[in-house]
């Protein structure tokens, strides 16, 4: 079965590669380094694995990237508000946030992403637009890291804040939140 690569915790990954893979254990370290460290997006970029090993993994349709950008509204300087779709078709959004500048007036380099636990939300708050569709589904753990994959890839900065406080209820969706963070 095709399996999302960043559904999975080093751990969980080691226990794959060597388990259904029947690879050595160090080569789930190199998966990790290709996907969080050289944001690699397609297996066939990972060139320290062999090329059966990548053909396996292409073949059986493992994925790194299950979301794509549909839509980005803001400039670099400001806010930027990211329209994703998943997988199977559905959006959810996700916010990046430049802090204020620092005491002295210069530039801040921190930035602050806003992500989505959920496909929609079930609680229907009136003062919140993340029900009025309804509630769907819950975010898998590889579509919540992928968010903040998907954001420094386009903004070309490094995100060090992190709230849960985009589409859904974060705490409904605890398992995959708690595993993603």
């Amino acid at each position: 079965m095709p399996l999302p690569l960043t559904n999975l915790s080093k751990s969980q990954l080691q226990e794959w590669v060597t388990e259904e893979l029947a690879e050595p254990k160090f080569r789930a370290t190199q998966i990790l380094q290709w996907i969080y460290q050289r944001r690699v997006q397609q297996v066939s970029e990972m060139t320290n694995l062999s090329a059966k090993l990548r053909s396996r993994l292409e073949e059986e349709g493992h994925q790194i990237r299950t979301l794509s950008v549909a839509k980005v509204q803001g400039s670099a300087d400001t806010t930027q508000k990211f329209l994703y779709r998943l997988g199977d078709g559905r959006f959810i959004e996700a916010v990046l946030i430049p802090a204020n500048p620092a005491l002295y007036g210069e530039a801040s380099t921190r930035r602050t992403l806003c992500v989505s636990s959920q496909v929609g939300c079930a609680y229907d708050c009136k003062f919140c637009a993340s029900g009025l569709a309804g509630f769907t589904r819950n975010l898998t753990t590889g579509e919540i890291v992928e968010q903040v994959l998907l954001a420094e890839d386009h903004s070309g900065e490094r995100v060090d804040n992190l709230v849960f406080m985009g589409m859904g209820e974060p705490l409904l969706a605890y398992k995959n939140v708690l595993q993603s963070i």
